[in-house]
């Protein structure tokens, strides 16, 4: 009788603690839930990852603060800048204009429609 409660109370507590695991891992593997010690995006921001595009430097408009890259697959590419992009190889990004056919790198998040320049590196074409 008491062999007969005790395999009873094992095989309970086995089902018990197995059903725990496997509540613990289901919350572990929900998408779109904070992880601990990863911050958490404002409301409105999406995370969005970063792409890179080389090529030559075809136009800049300074007004509209877009430039144009045609890459080594020969796509002509069109990008957004502002006041937060990072320019290095030239004064600023209004600089950019005079450096046309220049070779670039250009650090971009993908933002609705258009293409938002975080980073743009110059590299002055050779003479």
């Amino acid at each position: 009788m008491i062999t007969i409660r005790r395999t009873s109370m094992s095989v309970a507590t086995l089902v018990l603690a197995g059903g725990l695991c496997a509540v613990l891992a289901a919350q572990q593997q929900q998408p779109g839930q904070q992880q601990p010690g990863q911050q958490q995006p404002s409301p409105g921001q999406t995370q969005q990852q970063e792409s890179i595009a080389r090529g030559e430097l075809l136009s800049v408009n300074v007004d509209a603060k877009t430039l144009s890259v045609r890459t080594a697959e020969k796509t002509e590419m069109q990008f957004t800048y502002d006041d937060r992009t990072q320019v290095t190889g030239a004064k600023e990004a209004a600089g950019l204009a005079s450096m046309k056919g220049s070779q670039v790198t250009v650090h971009f998040t993908r933002s609705g429609q258009s293409n938002l320049a975080s980073k743009i590196e110059v590299t002055r074409k050779s003479e």
